[in-house]
């Protein structure tokens, strides 16, 4: 079940930031709806942190526009304070974790990360 896979790596996601000294919290409703919300949002150094959670076993996760169109939303909302848009993305061949910056949202245009 693709939904119970993502909810796992969600949480999956919350240990990580946290063991890396982020305050985070899970936003269950993030998939579902048109509201700009991130899977997760982190907290570290006075920054916020729109998370999207991906797990991949390729070398490379994509990312769909629709879904950092979301990030860039959340982050526009809260204009009056630092807030970022980053992917968190479990490659699980490779038994690791990686953390991007998205510092350029483009429009509706898909993204791929790769190791």
């Amino acid at each position: 079940n693709i939904r119970a896979k993502g909810k796992r790596y969600e949480y999956k996601a919350l240990e990580v930031l946290k063991e890396r000294g982020y305050k985070a919290i899970r936003i269950p409703a993030s998939a579902t709806g048109r509201q700009p919300l991130p899977d997760i949002i982190a907290v570290k150094d006075n920054v916020i942190y729109a998370v999207e959670v991906k797990s991949t076993s390729s070398d490379c996760a994509r990312i769909r526009g629709f879904q950092l169109e979301k990030l860039k939303q959340f982050c526009e909302m809260l204009s009056f304070c630092n807030c970022k848009t980053t992917v968190l993305v479990f490659f699980t061949k490779y038994k690791t974790v990686k953390h991007y910056l998205i510092n350029d949202v483009n429009g509706r245009e898909d993204l791929e990360v790769c190791l």
